[in-house]
Order: C-alpha cells, then sequence, then structure tokens
C-alpha cells in the first residue's frame, strides 16, 4: 500500500437515514485507523449531506455521485436495456458529464458497495450500481467487495443480472440467509455492526426514557401504520409504562414524525421527540432496560444489542420480513409484529448483547481481511 491508495466506497448515505449513514461512517472510521493515508472517495447518492454528515472522519475523504447519476441516466422500464447501457458507457464512455467520475473509478485499488438494503427489486436503479462496478472490474481489474448486503426481494430477471455482476466480486457477503441462500453468497451479518465495534456507533449519555418507539412514514401503507400507532401504545401500556415519557424517534427526517400528532395523541402523556439531527449529534438515545417498539431494522438491531427489549413492527411487507428476520434468527428475542395479527409483548434476550459484540468483532475481522492495517500506529482521525 502506497500513500497514492485510493479507496472507492458505494453507498446510499445521505438521504438521511440513519443507517446508512452509520454505516458509511463506521466503515470511515476504520478506514480512518487502518489506512489514514489513502484517498477514500464514497460515491452516494445525497453528496452534499453526505459530506457534512460524515466531516472528519476520515482525513482524505471526498464525496462524489458518480454511480448514481450515471446510473440515473440509463435507468428505464427495461432492466435488460438499462444494464447493457451502462456497461457501455462505464466501458467506453460517453455520458458524458459523468466521463472524469467514471475515469477516476477505474483507478480505485478497490471499489466498495458498503452494506445496506439498497440493492434490491423495490430500488431496481440501484441494481446498476453493482452492473457499474462489475464493468469497472471487466475493464480495470479493480478489485470489487460488497458487504452486508440485503439483496432480497429480487424478481427472476432481475436475479439474472445482479447474478452476472455478483460473479465479479472479491469478496461479498450479505446480511440474512434468504440472500445467501438466492445468489450462493457467504452469510454475514450488518454492516452496521463494525460501528458497534469501533465506536461510530455513539451512544447518547443524558438520560432517557424507559418507552422508545420509531413506527415510520415511509415505505410501509400509511393507514397501516397509523394503526400500528393505536397498536403500539396498547403494547406499552400492557408491558407497565403507561403515563411514563414516551421517546419518539426520527430517523429519516422528516418521515418518520409522518404520525407525530398521533402518537403523541394516543399517548395521552409526556413525549420526547429525539429529531435525527439530534440523534446525529449527540447519539442514538438507547440502553438496557427500555422497551422499544419499531418498524426500521436497524433500531431493532442496536436497541437488542443495548440490551432494550422490544417489538419490531411489520405491515405485511416482505421487504421488512427478511430483515428483521435476520436479527431474530441472530437472537435478539424480540417480537416480530405484524398490524392486524396479534401482537406479542416485548421481549429480549439476555445473551442477545454478547451475541451482537461477536458479530461486531466479525465484522473488525472482515475489515481487516479487506483492507489489512499498516504497520505503523496511526493517532485516531475525527469524530
Amino acid at each position: 500500500m502506497t500513500d497514492s491508495e485510493l479507496i472507492y466506497l458505494v453507498s446510499s448515505a445521505g438521504h438521511p437515514n440513519y443507517g446508512d449513514e452509520l454505516i458509511a461512517a463506521s466503515w470511515l472510521r476504520y478506514l480512518a485507523d487502518a489506512r489514514p493515508d489513502a484517498r477514500v472517495w464514497l460515491d452516494c447518492n445525497n453528496p452534499g449531506r453526505a459530506a457534512v454528515m460524515l466531516a472528519g472522519i476520515h482525513p482524505h475523504l471526498h464525496v462524489t455521485d458518480t454511480f448514481w447519476r450515471v446510473a440515473g441516466q440509463v435507468h428505464g422500464d427495461d432492466h435488460e436495456k438499462a444494464h447493457a447501457r451502462a456497461r457501455a458507457l462505464t466501458s467506453r464512455l460517453g455520458t458524458p458529464r459523468e466521463d472524469l467520475g467514471l475515469m477516476l473509478a477505474g483507478t480505485a485499488s478497490s471499489i466498495h458497495l458498503l452494506g445496506g438494503g439498497y440493492l434490491t427489486t423495490r430500488w431496481p436503479m440501484n441494481l446498476l450500481l453493482l452492473t457499474i462496478a462489475s464493468q469497472l472490474h471487466r475493464d480495470h481489474r479493480v478489485p470489487v467487495h460488497m458487504t452486508g448486503a440485503g439483496l432480497l426481494p429480487m424478481d427472476a430477471a432481475d436475479r439474472r443480472i445482479v447474478s452476472e455482476a455478483l460473479g465479479d466480486l472479491s469478496h461479498g457477503d450479505v446480511r440474512d440467509a434468504e440472500s445467501a441462500a438466492a445468489f450462493g453468497l457467504p452469510l454475514g451479518a450488518d454492516d452496521a455492526l463494525l460501528g458497534l465495534a469501533n465506536g461510530a456507533l455513539r451512544v447518547d449519555p443524558r438520560p432517557s426514557p424507559d418507552a422508545m418507539v420509531l413506527l415510520q412514514g415511509d415505505v410501509h401503507d400509511a393507514a397501516l401504520m397509523a394503526d400500528a400507532v393505536d397498536l403500539s401504545v396498547q403494547a406499552l401500556r400492557e408491558a407497565g409504562l403507561g403515563g411514563t415519557t414516551l421517546g419518539i424517534i426520527e430517523s429519516v427526517p422528516p418521515d418518520d414524525t409522518r404520525h407525530l400528532d398521533r402518537i403523541r395523541e394516543a399517548w395521552g402523556a409526556a413525549t420526547r421527540l429525539y429529531s435525527f439531527s439530534e440523534i446525529w449529534t449527540h447519539g442514538l438515545p438507547v440502553r438496557a432496560g427500555q422497551t422499544w417498539i419499531t418498524s426500521r431494522f436497524h433500531h431493532h438491531l442496536l436497541a437488542a444489542a443495548h440490551g432494550a427489549r422490544g417489538i419490531a413492527v411489520n405491515t405485511g411487507l416482505g421487504y421488512y420480513r427478511v430483515k428483521h428476520a435476520s436479527i431474530s434468527r441472530l437472537g435478539s428475542g424480540w417480537g416480530l409484529a405484524q398490524v392486524g395479527e396479534p401482537w406479542p409483548a416485548p421481549s429480549a434476550s439476555a445473551d442477545f448483547p454478547a451475541r451482537a459484540r461477536k458479530a461486531a468483532a466479525d465484522r473488525v475481522a472482515l475489515a481487516e481481511r479487506i483492507y489489512p492495517p499498516q504497520a505503523r500506529a496511526r493517532r485516531r482521525f475525527g469524530r
């Protein structure tokens, strides 16, 4: 490794969405320790916001959106045609606005698609990111890595296209058993666990409520999620938390405040809103002894990892069924609730924090295999 090393990361950071931002921050924190002299480029769909949120973590971070812009340029209803066009533009250029960015990516020491749930049929444009990386490998022999991905649901046509691109990976692993079985990839874990190990995941040290709720305002059917508000309030009261202060979490601003008024009215007692900006600044208000009800995957994972009991909520979406089931299989001990069916009581597994720490250590070991640390010790840089 020389000082000219160029590490090219691809993610869905910058929306913002707490889980995606944490994953990007976790890898940047690792690289700040292991490869502080490298030039790191993060290619994401909202580079301006990402540059603000991730500033200072790695000393040589640059942020762009080349892959995302090329994907947006070629995306269309005919997926086969779109992926063929993406390969042609990546190989022969002619975008023409993104040519310099593609040329830069072709000089990278490696390309790394960071983990998350953004590579599924639900967002077919995003699948073009894999194809672009695959073509850069074919043309320039750039090693391509993919870690902690959730690849389902995936329809049959997209599965064929994605499988071709996955064949060019130097390393690839996924975070759920269904994705592993569908694509023949190793089962790993979610990349946010890297942040649990290296400090990118920050916990708010201030006192926090015993009852916490996060019922998102995107992806799910709004009417069903409104029903989930009433069911969540009922579950928390039955757990003996009625009349206490209710913490309300915003992971995706402003979407996750869509049901804020309904939650406050239904709760009928004090509430405390934790905005995304506050959480990103001060840390996630999570601790043992809390009870969480959340529809979001990463808050299920991270709250359970800190010893909280809870319920994971779904409204019938296969996308979230796979996600939450992966944490249940890891042993979170949380109940899985489906709107329209009887809900379980909040629960937890006493040994899940230890299991999560083991999974986090495994993520560190993976990071060290992909990016072996420099021999000489370096002072940690950034936040």
